[in-house]
This record gives C-alpha cells, structure tokens and sequence, in this order.
C-alpha cells in the first residue's frame, strides 16, 4: 500500500473516530477508549482534541476483503488500541476497542 494511499485512509479513520466520538453516546468505541485512558492522558486529549488526533496508526492489515487499521495512545500507557475497519470500498464500517 502506497504511503499516499495510507495517509487518505488514516485522514478517514480519524474522522471516523472525531465523528464517533462527537455522536456523545456512552459505550461507543472512542468514548470507551477515552474514559479508560482519561487518568493517563488527563490533559493530553484537552490539547489534542482527544484521542482522534493523539493516537498513533500502530499497524494496519488485511483481514479477508476489509482493511483494519489499529490505533494506540501507546504501549507503555495501554494494552488496547482503537480497530478502524474499512469496506472494500475504502468506507468506514465498524470502530472498535481492542486489548
């Protein structure tokens, strides 16, 4: 996968992930992900408009036909990552809390 192509698919993913996020229902992926990490990030996802923007692309595989990129805050703070999926048609259709 072109770096080109990686950098449009990540863009997406963090929209995907603001949006998830800005829909404000408890239980959600990113909100889920956020208040598990809250005493940890404290004040980081203040500043980086929360976990969409601070967390890092760790690695991103193909599982049959759907694209699953992971997301972390890191290593030394978390065991979970964020799994953004993608269609075959490079759309967002599940987000969720891995360990």
């Amino acid at each position: 996968m072109s770096r080109c192509c990686l950098t449009a698919l990540d863009t997406r993913a963090r929209e995907a992930m603001a949006a998830d996020l800005a829909r404000g229902e408890e239980g959600d992926a990113v909100d889920s992900y956020e208040s598990h990490h809250i005493e940890a990030l404290g004040e980081a996802l203040n500043q980086h408009s929360g976990v969409s923007a601070l967390a890092k692309l760790v690695n991103a595989v193909f599982i049959s036909a759907t694209l699953v990129c992971d997301y972390t805050v890191g290593a030394e703070l978390t065991q979970y990552s964020i799994a953004v999926s993608f269609s075959g048609e490079v759309e967002v259709v599940a987000i969720s809390m891995e360990s």
